[in-house]
């Protein structure tokens, strides 16, 4: 996979936390935090001088740094609900160098580890690479069903069309596309569908829900 060395991984990591004090750099598994989970997953297929992590925690910083990673300080500004998501992209255009490709990636989905998969190939220019997961359930919108229809005769779940859930935690982009776009999604997106099981840590309870499934699924950790 030639094509990584014209790749950047920006991973945003705020030690602002209003639910879970200090939920990226905190002991998650094994006294691993979520941040160096992450990380150690991205450096399975990615060099560390390529990882830009932004933070205005110290503790989140010298973390990144300690596995050979480039750190950007990010300003308070920049940190808690409220801020734009087009801000805090604008923020690594500025603090970094050009480079070909951007894998944006959160560090709430330790589930997912398949980046080997996920970057097999580079993203198509002005096509965006979305991690999903399928939901094959009985869904509605706005009252009406979503991907079945009222009767007898209606699909068992097996042959329904199955919903697609972003799972937030990664992006792929050609650095112009996501320039212009400054956003998440682009105007045409690919799904790379992963079983992984979702959980995008927000809670108490989806941190430790998490920890569960991550210490079942890593049990030699």
């Amino acid at each position: 996979m030639s094509w990584l060395k014209d790749l950047q991984v920006w991973i945003p990591a705020q030690g602002v936390s209003t639910r879970i004090k200090n939920k990226n750099t905190r002991p998650f598994c094994n006294g691993l935090s979520l941040l160096q989970i992450k990380i150690n997953q991205i450096l399975k297929v990615v060099d560390g001088s390529k990882v830009i992590v932004s933070s205005d925690s110290e503790d989140a910083l010298k973390q990144a740094r300690d596995l050979g990673c480039q750190t950007v300080i990010r300003d308070s500004s920049l940190t808690g609900n409220s801020i734009r998501q087009k801000d805090l992209f604008e923020h690594f255009f500025e603090n970094t160098e050009v480079s070909k490709y951007i894998l944006w990636c959160q560090v709430t989905d330790p589930l997912f580890d398949d980046f080997s998969g996920f970057l097999s190939t580079p993203p198509n220019v002005g096509q965006a690479r979305v991690l999903v997961s399928e939901l094959r359930k009985h869904a509605f919108y706005m009252d009406q069903p979503l991907n079945f229809q009222f009767g007898l005769w209606h699909k068992v779940t097996q042959d329904i069309e199955p919903v697609i859930i972003p799972r937030w935690s990664c992006f792929l982009h050609d650095y112009n596309s996501l320039k212009e776009c400054k956003y998440h999604f682009g105007i045409d997106n690919d799904f790379y569908v992963t079983d992984n099981p979702l959980i995008d840590i927000d809670t108490h309870h989806d941190f430790e829900n998490a920890k569960v499934l991550f210490s079942q699924m890593h049990k030699d950790m």
